[in-house]
């Protein structure tokens, strides 16, 4: 979707799978509101429904005629291969998060808990942040190789 130039709708999905997530962990956790406590499996469920929200977002937005399967799977072979490094990237992020929570699910419940909503609220300012660098990466390089100094001071 960003490929194609439609930054909200990847936004809009990260915002509202984030806000499930906030809003389900201490429901889930601790059992508030009638719902049963739970504990770490209470954490994990609020965030597999956050991330399924998210995709929801993506697939209503971006339904669209489906490519036959031998582009379908050339095409996600070199998706893979480019985004390699990124995936790896995200595996390590998921595995130091994993081996936290194994940490703090010694303490207590809570200690997951809250390192969990740090985390959540962290996103909320490192998603502006993250489209402000792949936006003046970009324009930067552009403006620089083509010897145009002034417009990359300028911008």
């Amino acid at each position: 979707m960003q490929a194609n130039g439609d930054m909200k709708t990847p936004m809009v999905a990260q915002i509202i799978g984030a806000l499930v997530n906030i809003v389900l962990d201490p429901l889930l956790i601790f059992g508030l509101i009638g719902f049963p406590a739970m504990g770490i499996a209470g954490a994990a469920i609020a965030t597999v429904l956050g991330q399924i929200c998210a995709a929801i977002v993506v697939m209503i937005k971006g339904i669209r005629r489906l490519p036959s399967i031998k582009k379908f799977f050339r095409y996600s072979i070199k998706i893979f291969k480019i985004g390699l490094p990124n995936i790896l990237m995200q595996s390590a992020y998921t595995s130091y998060i994993f081996g936290l929570n194994m940490v703090l699910e010694t303490f207590s419940d809570q200690a997951v808990s809250a390192l969990g909503l740090y985390y959540k609220w962290q996103t909320f300012f490192f998603i502006p942040l993250g489209a402000m660098q792949s936006c003046i990466v970009p324009l930067i390089s552009f403006n620089f190789a083509n010897n145009n100094l002034q417009r990359c001071k300028t911008h």
